[in-house]
């Protein structure tokens, strides 16, 4: 992984170990990962981070960059609470005037996605990625939950 985290702000450091994980070379909406904790046990998540290195960005019939959703929710397909798990935070790269490929005219990119859920503690996370046209993209994402 082109990444590494060394003191985060969320995860090892405040709820202990098996609270961060990483995912290489993703190339559309991550699949729901479980946060599961030292020895296996469930945890359920409040606040959530995701650090994004977005890598490669191939345009195709694009005319704007894909949107990044941090979302949480309490089983595997997202169903729950309803009517798709929990949106907390969204994020659309803008990094030129014209869109452009990564690498190329643009660089790769980072970005962090932060959010909290207030009112109930959910045990899946997962950034979706909405890109438009025919683009294709790659990027690896590193989940801190507390």
């Amino acid at each position: 992984m082109a990444q590494a985290i060394t003191a985060p702000l969320i995860g090892d450091f405040m709820s202990g170990p098996g609270c961060v994980i990483p995912l290489a070379d993703q190339t559309g909406t991550t699949v729901g990962q479980q946060i599961i904790g030292t020895g296996g046990r469930n945890i359920l998540a409040i606040r959530v981070q995701a650090q994004v290195f977005f890598k490669t960005f191939v345009v195709g019939t694009a005319t704007v960059y894909p949107i990044f959703s941090l979302e949480l929710a309490s089983n595997v397909g997202f169903t729950t609470p309803a009517p798709a798990g929990r949106r907390v935070d969204s994020f659309q790269p803008l990094l030129t005037e014209a869109i452009a490929a990564i690498p190329g005219t643009n660089a790769p990119h980072s970005f962090l996605l932060n959010g909290f859920v207030p009112d109930t503690a959910l045990n899946f996370v997962r950034v979706k990625v909405l890109a438009a046209g025919t683009s294709t993209l790659v990027y690896d994402v590193i989940f801190a939950v507390a």
